[in-house]
């Protein structure tokens, strides 16, 4: 299900992507009643969000309006979104408790390449250190301590329920 259509700029990037992912994924990607990538599934969404739009408004070069629908509806029932906001909420939580400052806004690549650490947090890795991005080591291209530290405190409060 190769994506062969011009971008828009609601399209999710390969950083969001991977970000949310996990949460999106309620079946396997070659499962047999899939007609439509999951990715290009959340773009219709984003798309809509984006923009304002009906359902039936939806251009065509995205999945069929209906199929965005369903899988809408597929992802609120199963509380997708709600997860991926907890664990995020989780991790600045985390992040306060341990009296880091935290700053939210958005950020180049260079800037990514000269940080001394980089994490990301997900529904299957909980904090996962970045040691490498296209191929330049961040930091020292081991795992800082913080994100040692927040992954360490995120078990932690996990096993606590």
């Amino acid at each position: 299900m190769p994506n062969r259509r011009k971008s828009y700029p609601s399209d999710v990037s390969d950083d969001e992507w991977s970000l949310v992912v996990p949460y999106l994924t309620l079946m396997r990607e070659d499962a047999a009643q899939r007609k439509h990538s999951l990715r290009e599934l959340f773009n219709g969404l984003r798309y809509l969000v984006r923009y304002g739009i009906a359902w039936r408004a939806m251009p065509n070069d995205l999945p069929p309006w209906f199929s965005v629908y369903q899988q809408a509806q597929r992802w609120l029932s199963a509380g997708c979104f709600e997860n991926l906001a907890h664990d995020l909420r989780a991790v600045l939580r985390l992040a306060e408790s341990q009296g880091v400052k935290l700053e939210e806004r958005p950020f180049s690549v260079a800037e990514a390449l000269v940080a001394r650490e980089a994490f990301m947090s997900a529904a299957s890795a909980f904090v996962l250190p970045i040691i490498e991005i296209d191929g330049h080591k961040i930091g020292d291209g081991r795992p800082g301590p913080v994100a040692r530290a927040f992954r360490a405190l995120y078990i932690d409060e996990a096993r606590k329920g």
